[in-house]
């Protein structure tokens, strides 16, 4: 968004965001079903109800998209090291991932892309650690 030519107006996925957003803070959402998943509608909603206003509602979705983009980029950290238990790998698990371009281009869009890692992510972290034996025996061929 921020000002260049691709971000001056949301695209179709944003704007249909933006729509069922509005549409649930005002409570006008249609009764039939429809396709669409509605979990960063409501995380939108969600800013809406912290006293975000309309127009302020883009700025604010990437703001908390690059805020969720961090949360990401640390979760990686933790999860590289609690699986290969190596500071220097989380940490350059890190790097990759917070200075992904695409990652970045995701977490400046009004998409559900990096609220959905985030959830992957956060779930990941349930995952049991490594075997500590060492790794793994390899058959010679």
């Amino acid at each position: 968004m921020g000002g260049t030519p691709l971000g001056q107006s949301p695209v179709l996925d944003e704007r249909e965001n933006l729509q069922l957003t509005a549409q649930i803070t005002q409570g006008s959402l249609p009764s039939e079903p429809f396709y669409r998943a509605m979990g960063y509608p409501l995380f939108l909603a969600g800013l809406r109800a912290t006293g975000t206003l309309t127009d302020e509602l883009p700025q604010a979705a990437m703001a908390a998209e690059l805020l969720l983009h961090v949360l990401n980029t640390l979760l990686v950290v933790r999860l590289t090291q609690k699986w290969f238990g190596s500071a220097r790998t989380g940490l350059a698990a890190g790097l990759c991932h917070g200075l992904n371009p695409v990652l970045i281009h995701y977490a400046t869009q009004i998409l559900d892309s990096t609220l959905a890692n985030t959830l992957s992510l956060a779930g990941l972290q349930f995952l049991p650690e490594r075997a500590k034996a060492g790794p793994p025996h390899r058959n010679a061929l």
